[in-house]
């Protein structure tokens, strides 16, 4: 955030030169980067430094609650996995890299409350309206969840977390405990509300559930935060025929998924797969 905070100074300094505006700087995020323009949004280091902020899938529950000290337990852990228990910069500088990159955590903390460059947890902050009065976007995708319940066999809640065991029939409602860290009654209601014989597949309506849980009703309550103090703009990107890019084959329907927008934005050149535009999608880029 720090580094993102000096790319906006030099923004604000050198930007008029290449015919910009340091006056009209918009800020724009997706997942990850979402909820750095969210940090921004909130942070005394960022006020004046932009005009506009875009969150693209950026919203979800880690957006909105963060803890003080995670990431130092994070890295303490790292640490003595790594063989470094003293935390000595000595000894950490002495790791090889294939010693460092085996030892990181499964999932690093994505926003730290440190005092400084966030103050507090980015929700208590839009509650209490204290952040950047800038016009927001803020959207979500048809169906989030899909490119990692169905690709990579995890879910995005506070974190990262594994799919614990195939979806079927018989094991839906104790993934749906599992990935959203509920009772088992809470997930029999759930499950109530995403009966398996709407969808194609227990993947599938495991996927419509938690898009919704992680991704749709974390957008709304943001929405429903900021649209008190500053004019706030919803979207759903909802083409179901988007490109593939990053997306590995998917279990039932074609569905918009996470990243499934990037395509409209950005040549991505290196992108994994590379589907041409229908002849509808080319009329929109």
């Amino acid at each position: 955030l720090m580094d993102q905070q000096a790319a906006l100074h030099w923004v604000q300094d050198n930007v008029a030169p290449f015919g910009g505006d340091p006056h009209n700087v918009t800020i724009a995020g997706q997942s990850s980067g979402g909820l750095s323009v969210l940090a921004h949004m909130i942070s005394r280091g960022s006020a004046g430094l932009f005009h506009r902020a875009i969150l693209q899938s950026g919203v979800g529950p880690w957006a909105l609650e963060q803890k003080s000290l995670a990431a130092e337990a994070d890295g303490e852990a790292f640490a003595a996995k790594a063989g470094c228990p003293d935390q000595t910069a000595d000894c950490l500088r002495r790791l090889s890299v294939a010693d460092v990159v085996s030892n990181q955590p499964g999932a690093s903390v994505p926003a730290v409350v440190d005092g400084a460059v966030l103050e507090e947890p980015i929700g208590t902050a839009l509650a209490a309206g204290r952040f950047a009065r800038v016009p927001i976007l803020n959207g979500t995708n048809h169906d989030e969840e899909r490119l990692f319940v169905d690709g990579f066999h995890l879910a995005v809640t506070t974190g990262v977390v594994p799919v614990p065991q195939p979806v079927t029939a018989e094991s839906y409602q104790r993934v749906i405990a599992s990935v959203l860290d509920v009772p088992a009654a809470r997930a029999a209601a759930i499950a109530a509300e995403y009966p398996l014989e709407a969808y194609p597949s227990p993947t599938v309506a495991l996927s419509a559930l938690v898009s919704d849980a992680n991704f749709a009703c974390p957008a709304l309550q943001l929405d429903l935060l900021t649209a008190k103090y500053v004019p706030t703009f919803a979207y759903e990107f909802n083409d179901d025929s988007a490109p593939l890019r990053y997306d590995p084959p998917v279990t039932g329907p074609r569905v918009a998924t996470h990243k499934s927008e990037w395509a409209y934005l950005f040549d991505l050149p290196d992108a994994p797969f590379q589907e041409p535009f229908s002849q509808i999608g080319r009329a929109h880029v």
